[in-house]
């Protein structure tokens, strides 16, 4: 119920108290009349008396339907405040976080899949002149590990100093922003681990992790995009970008895809995630229960199929 509406109710229940209040005060005063045939002089002096009658009768009117006013009126505030605070409760749990990595439309696409699991709002445009995205989410519903592990996942280590995959210059380098220390840490901490496991690939430049910053999202410029016609452009529009999806979902089919493979003239398995392994399952723990009992791609392996190429 919005501002408006309560006051338009609150308001009408004021106008009906008051007519009440003022019809009651109005019918509960008698007015009496001196008998025609009385003495002039008895008439006068009952006239005097009466007039004096009416004008208390009067005042206590005033006075009553005054203080029925003031009632409704201190009844009426209380009222609205009471259907402001029940009706409109501050949202708990609404966390939000701003994400960089390269043309926006890709990880609105992905942050939008979530929005069943809590995400409330993604909105896009640029942070400190980047393209990134808005993220609100139910932090109770939708951890902050998961929405960073979606990032992990659409992000590219490899091109990190100048741009994100195919796409160069300062518009389209990564970052991510945090509210809290505990958050920053999070982040550090797993690009590190995923630097050590050589998820993506032993050929990576040293320390690539110093070329994604993780920024204070309190501090963020953020200036929503204007043209309604970029957004869900992956939805509405997805041919534009099918030449920068190539690179993406090269690097996702192979990083986060699958592996079908003979191990020891057993044909059959199936291997989530096949590069990442050691610290990279810390921050991926999916991985690690998706692929119990599935042998490493070690020894005596025929790869059969899948996404992944050895």
């Amino acid at each position: 119920m919005t501002m408006m509406m309560k006051m338009t109710f609150v308001m009408s229940i004021a106008r009906t108290t008051t007519s009440s209040s003022s019809s009651s005060s109005t019918t509960g005063t008698t007015r009496y009349h001196p008998r025609k045939r009385r003495r002039r002089q008895k008439r006068f002096a009952s006239s005097r008396a009466l007039s004096s009658s009416d004008s208390d009768d009067t005042c206590a009117n005033i006075t009553t339907t005054t203080l029925a006013t003031t009632t409704t009126m201190t009844t009426m505030m209380a009222m609205l405040l009471m259907m402001n605070f029940a009706v409109e409760p501050a949202e708990a749990g609404q966390i939000t976080n701003y994400l960089a990595a390269g043309n926006y439309s890709f990880l609105e696409r992905e942050y939008q899949d979530l929005t069943y699991a809590g995400v409330s709002l993604v909105d896009v445009g640029t942070c400190d002149g980047k393209q990134c995205v808005k993220v609100i989410y139910d932090d109770e519903k939708v951890p902050f590990e998961r929405i960073m592990r979606v990032y992990f996942k659409h992000f590219d280590p490899k091109n990190a100093s100048k741009g994100q995959y195919s796409e160069v210059g300062e518009q389209y380098k990564p970052a991510v922003y945090v509210n809290s220390e505990k958050e920053k840490t999070y982040v550090n901490d797993s690009l590190d681990k995923l630097e050590r496991s050589r998820v993506f690939g032993r050929n990576l430049a040293d320390n690539w992790v110093s070329n994604i910053p993780v920024l204070d999202a309190q501090s963020v410029k953020f200036e929503r995009e204007q043209d309604d016609g970029k957004r869900n452009v992956m939805k509405t529009n997805p041919k534009s970008l099918e030449k920068l999806s190539k690179a993406r979902d090269a690097q996702f089919d192979q990083l986060w895809g699958f592996v079908q493979f003979c191990y020891e003239r057993v044909c059959g398995y199936v291997r989530f995630a096949p590069a990442c392994v050691g610290e990279c399952q810390e921050v991926f723990p999916e991985f690690l229960s998706r692929n119990s009992g599935v042998p490493e791609l070690e020894g005596d392996v025929k790869i059969t199929g899948g996404t992944y190429k050895a």
